[in-house]
């Protein structure tokens, strides 16, 4: 069937948080986050006049926005395709408050682009005039900062060990980009060879 304009549904995981086995392309938590997300869809009828379409990315950082099917959803919405994008919560869809927040109160609004997170409960469509309000921002704060902290105490292990733990390199190395990282320990530096 051929749709004027979709619904997005949005995923996306961090390397950091991946559960990931061997035998299974595809995280747990992406399943999860796309069966919540069709089965809210399923229980909204105004959205199902529109084509579902799906946006993974899974194994991307949520501290910026460069991310492949990130980068194609704004491709799409360009091309006027996007009806509505819902995510699973706030952080799903970025974790810096500053790009998160221009997203939700000046770009899509402009664009006439409805934004569902639902854990959250927050739907642009509720809020026509108004911004999301102090608990929004709070969310998105709290988000960008749970990412600082992270990167913090990773770097501060790192540095108290004296290596980069196999999970740690693992996690800065990217196959799906094809780059391999080697870290070695080089007398009193660290260094990472791609």
């Amino acid at each position: 069937m051929y749709y004027d304009s979709y619904v997005a549904l949005y995923l996306r995981l961090s390397l950091e948080d991946t559960d990931k086995g061997s035998a299974n392309d595809e995280s747990n938590s992406i399943h999860s986050q796309k069966m919540l997300l069709n089965r809210f869809v399923e229980l909204n009828p105004e959205l199902q006049k529109y084509g579902v379409k799906t946006y993974i990315d899974d194994g991307y950082s949520g501290t910026n926005f460069d991310r492949p099917q990130f980068q194609e959803l704004l491709k799409d919405i360009k091309r006027n395709k996007i009806y509505c994008i819902i995510v699973k919560d706030l952080s799903r869809f970025g974790r810096n408050y500053i790009e998160v927040g221009e997203y939700l109160e000046h770009i899509f609004p402009l664009l006439g682009i409805r934004f569902i997170s639902v854990n959250d409960n927050y739907d642009s469509d509720k809020l026509i005039g108004t911004t999301g309000g102090i608990e929004v921002a709070f969310k998105n704060l709290i988000h960008q900062k749970y990412s600082q902290d992270a990167s913090e105490k990773v770097k501060a292990a790192i540095e108290e060990l004296g290596y980069v733990p196999n999970a740690v390199a693992a996690a800065l190395s990217s196959k799906k980009s094809g780059r391999i990282a080697i870290i070695l320990r080089l007398y009193n530096s660290t260094q990472a060879i791609d």
